[in-house]
């Protein structure tokens, strides 16, 4: 045994535990942190066990024989921002990321590949919330939800993974109404240009997204607090947001040798931006081919969609007119 815990409120931060049974081990733990730590060639990572208002952040858990995270027994969990990778060696059949007999958790931002069953996995579990994860080359399942219902899995990035997502329960939702996840072996059409796919996506199991992403999920902070997604086919190389004229700068690159045209789908602050928006490429020398500036729009946030010829491109995003900090429609 690694770090073994079984008392409330101890954070366990900046540990490398190696070559253990369990690399930290939580039972009856309340509200504990469990942040910026490295769990690897253990048997599992880590393992919790009846246990509420727990934290797992940025811990790196690889190559672990059997499993990255396991929370079982437990509620009001947040498992954010971890790197899970390579867990389970044959002849085990090794986890990621899993959820059992559990409730109200939030799995957000993990990063879960080549492990050896699922990705992320739900067995029992409820109103949980999976979102913006990538979930990518996993040998069996990228998401799995196995009597887990109500919960809600949508922003996800998965890709090539052998069963992309299992799901047996009607009660669980596959986007947030206004987008689901990106699947890389989607293959439908977006006729009407607005970055969703025209044909919900059938999910292994029986269940479907509805509102299914045509290029990969990403969420930027703008530095003032305020975050922008972009949805592309792209490669986002960077994102900066400039206060001083209200701008943001989105450099992007092929993702293929094949593609032939880009977009970008944009979620905008309307507290970091004001609307309506203006998009030049490369300073206005790359034409943009599809402009459509009233997506969607919640109240708080505007939706916009552009397309562009494929390459190496500077993308600017600006208010329609701004003059001396002012204004002007």
């Amino acid at each position: 045994m690694g770090v073994n815990v079984t008392d409330k409120r101890i954070t366990i931060k900046e540990l490398t535990v190696r070559n253990c049974t369990t690399g930290i081990y939580l039972k009856n733990s309340n509200n504990s942190l469990v942040i910026e730590n490295i769990a690897i060639f253990n048997d599992n990572a880590i393992l919790v066990y009846d246990s509420v208002n727990c934290t797992f952040h940025q811990n790196i858990l690889g190559n672990n024989t059997e499993r990255g995270i396991l929370v079982t027994n437990s509620r009001n969990f947040t498992v954010s921002n971890n790197r899970v990778y390579g867990n389970g060696i044959s002849p085990y059949a090794g986890y990621g990321l899993n959820v059992n007999f559990s409730a109200n958790g939030l799995i957000k931002q993990n990063y879960a590949y080549e492990n050896d069953y699922d990705g992320i996995g739900l067995f029992d579990s409820s109103n949980c919330t999976v979102v913006e994860n990538n979930v990518e080359n996993n040998r069996l399942n990228g998401i799995l939800l196995s009597t887990s219902p109500n919960n809600l899995v949508y922003h996800n990035n998965l890709i090539n993974n052998t069963i992309q997502a299992a799901d047996f329960d009607p009660t669980n939702r596959w986007d947030d109404g206004v987008e689901g996840n990106y699947w890389s072996n989607y293959g439908w059409f977006d006729l009407n240009h607005d970055g969703i796919g025209d044909t919900a996506r059938v999910i292994s199991g029986g269940n479907q997204d509805n509102r299914p992403l045509m290029g990969s999920f990403h969420s930027f902070n703008s530095a003032m607090g305020y975050y922008v997604n972009i949805i592309s086919n792209s490669t986002i190389e960077d994102f900066v947001f400039f206060e001083s004229n209200s701008t943001l700068s989105i450099h992007v690159s092929n993702s293929s040798a094949t593609q032939s045209f880009g977009f970008c789908r944009v979620c905008i602050p309307k507290a970091l931006i004001v609307p309506p928006y203006r998009v030049t490429i490369d300073n206005g020398l790359t034409e943009v081919l599809y402009f459509n500036s009233t997506v969607y729009d919640n109240g708080t946030h505007r939706w916009i969609y552009f397309t562009y010829q494929h390459s190496t491109h500077e993308v600017d995003i600006t208010p329609e007119v701004f003059t001396d900090g002012l204004l002007f429609y």
